[in-house]
């Protein structure tokens, strides 16, 4: 029995995807970002913390010429639903 179970749980695993990915298209040199707008490419995890509520969900810019960091809160700690999806 501890076998089965096992050999379910590693199939299971090899089946189960953490999130999915979505690849974005690159910015041609033609295209113009609008005034006060811009553009963040990378990959964003959702930490979950179901005992504490959650954790807090920031985004750290940095600029590698400046060393100037810009930090800003996405989603507060105690909410857990989706916010800023893309459509």
């Amino acid at each position: 029995m501890k076998h089965i179970t096992l050999i379910l749980l590693l199939f299971a695993s090899t089946l189960t995807n953490a999130q999915t990915i979505k690849h974005l298209s690159d910015v041609g040199s033609k295209d113009a970002v609008a005034n006060g707008q811009a553009i963040i490419y990378g990959n964003f995890i959702q930490r979950l913390g179901f005992a504490s509520g959650g954790f807090a969900q920031d985004i750290r810019l940095i600029n590698i010429d400046t060393k100037e960091v810009f930090a800003f809160r996405v989603k507060p700690t105690f909410k857990s639903s989706k916010e800023n999806t893309c459509k």
